[in-house]
């Protein structure tokens, strides 16, 4: 499957751009997040990144996830 683009819609606000890594090395799953400003985030379980990326999408003039 090829991800789409998503269309930029001037009335929202500005997106945040996160880059995820997901590696199973040896069986265990990790996730790296890096924000913008270059801070790595490390997350040991497919729930802990879930339950940051939620709380992200929730905070006030937040665009939500896509």
């Amino acid at each position: 499957m090829v991800p789409k683009p998503v269309p930029a819609d001037a009335a929202q606000a500005p997106a945040l751009r996160l880059q995820l890594l997901i590696v199973c090395p040896g069986g265990r799953w990790q996730a790296q997040l890096t924000a913008p400003n270059g801070e790595h985030l490390l997350f040991d379980s497919p729930f802990e990144l879930v339950r940051y990326l939620t709380q992200l999408a929730q905070q006030p003039g937040a665009p939500g996830l896509r």
